[in-house]
């Protein structure tokens, strides 16, 4: 039977070589890892087939038989050595056999969508994870960018101040120069605090102190080209976004691994079999009793005897063709509910895939031309205004070109990942366990 320990074990062998009390680099799968030992949640997915296991039991279970010591003949103001017959018996009762064998199929269906109810939690949590593991690491990013092009306004402002003074540049200029170090110095602190938050969401998510984290890209571990792989509709390697590369629920994905289907394909089954025990209702119920007697009457002879006697519901008519009606119609239902689940996961795919798609291109182009090109504009920007060529307006121009593609690239980076997250969600793979399936 499936195990939590796939997710925990792995979990904890990447944690041993982790010092949390200094600052260091956390990857996303060592970040959701480190959730799976010591969020609440694991407790709760756990609880599951716990409480399942249990109560397969309790149902399994025979009745407690029934023990009888009776005495009778007794005369008045005599005491119970002077019985006529004293009696002795132990009775119990039993429902038809194959009752029993259908219970245990059914409490076994039980345990399996307790297993999958589990699977469900986990694999919540784990994209729980990877998102505000991503937003947190976005916004140190964004951090980052921002730090370099305050500093680079910072040093512009300064050094048109001292133009100014000189003459060489009007006041307009040098009070627009300030105007917009102030205003980058104003949102750097913005995104800090922002930053901040994520990181202590981030850290009380997976229980670690905030202060000791530090992020790196979740693109970088969790690679895009691997996943390309595995989703990808042809055996082909250069089968990827941009080059005929299309994810069709219905032909390149099964979603058996989705636990929440898992759980719904049981639950059919699981009112299949009680429509059986209800149908089944008509079957008799058996008591069996055995007996030891002893009578003073004739000399303390000793008798034993054996009993076996059938419960027939005669009124099964009325109860039990209700109970039928009831479990046909819940049997249906769970049909119905499989189907709309299929659409639903394949409407929620569709919809991740095309923006997993959306970002991949995106992504390539800030990373092949955008980014490069921003980054040389705003150089030839810089060496044209050092050489009196161009007026600081225009490099101005080129600072918030270079800074909005960056920080676009970093906002589509987030998004690839994301959306790689969630139809990872939907699929019922996990990033931690050792064969790619949450366990």
């Amino acid at each position: 039977m499936k195990n939590i320990s796939f997710i925990v074990i792995p979990a904890l062998l990447i944690l041993l070589t982790k010092n949390t009390s200094v600052a260091e680099s956390w990857t996303v799968i060592e970040a959701v890892s480190q959730a799976m030992i010591s969020n609440p949640s694991v407790e709760i997915a756990k609880s599951f087939p716990q409480e399942a296991k249990g109560e397969r039991k309790s149902a399994l279970s025979l009745p407690s038989p029934s023990i009888g010591l009776e005495y009778e003949g007794i005369p008045t103001n005599s005491g119970l050595s002077g019985y006529e017959e004293r009696r002795l018996s132990l009775t119990q009762e039993m429902t038809f056999p194959l009752l029993y064998i259908w219970g245990i199929s059914k409490e076994n269906v039980a345990v399996e969508i307790a297993n999958h109810q589990m699977r469900m939690v986990l694999l919540d949590l784990e994209a729980n994870v990877r998102r505000v593991y991503t937003e947190a690491w976005l916004l140190s990013e964004y951090v980052k960018v921002m730090e370099n092009y305050s500093a680079l306004l910072d040093t512009h402002s300064s050094q048109t101040q001292r133009l100014y003074e000189m003459g060489e540049v009007s006041l307009l200029e040098a009070r627009r120069s300030r105007v917009e170090a102030l205003q980058a110095e104003n949102k750097l602190e913005n995104i800090r605090r922002e930053r901040s938050t994520a990181l202590i969401r981030l850290a009380k998510l997976i229980r670690v102190d905030h202060n000791a984290l530090t992020l790196s890209s979740p693109l970088e571990d969790d690679r895009v080209d691997t996943y390309l792989r595995q989703f990808s509709k042809s055996n082909s390697d250069d089968s990827l976004p941009g080059n005929g590369y299309e994810v069709e629920p219905e032909t390149t994905l099964s979603f058996a691994s989705n636990p929440e289907l898992g759980a719904a394909d049981l639950n059919e089954l699981l009112t299949d079999y009680d429509r059986k025990l209800a149908l089944a209702g008509w079957m008799p119920e058996f008591e069996l009793s055995y007996f030891r007697q002893s009578s003073s009457l004739e000399d303390n002879q000793e008798f034993w005897g054996a009993e076996i006697g059938f419960s027939i519901p005669l009124w099964f008519w009325w109860g039990g063709k209700g109970e039928i009606q009831a479990t046909k119609a819940r049997n249906r239902r769970a049909n119905a509910e499989i189907a709309a689940m299929l659409i639903e996961l394949g409407s929620d795919w569709e919809g991740w895939n095309q923006e997993f798609q959306t970002a991949y291109e995106q992504f390539n182009l800030y990373q092949d031309e955008l980014v490069p090109l921003g980054q040389e504009s705003f150089y030839l920007a810089q060496k044209s205004y050092s050489l009196g060529e161009i007026g600081y307006l225009e490099v101005i121009d080129a600072q918030r070109t270079y800074l909005d593609v960056q920080l676009e690239n970093l906002e589509i980076s987030s998004n690839l990942y994301i959306s790689m997250a969630e139809m990872d969600r939907l699929s019922g793979h996990s990033i931690v366990s050792p064969s790619g399936e949450a366990k």
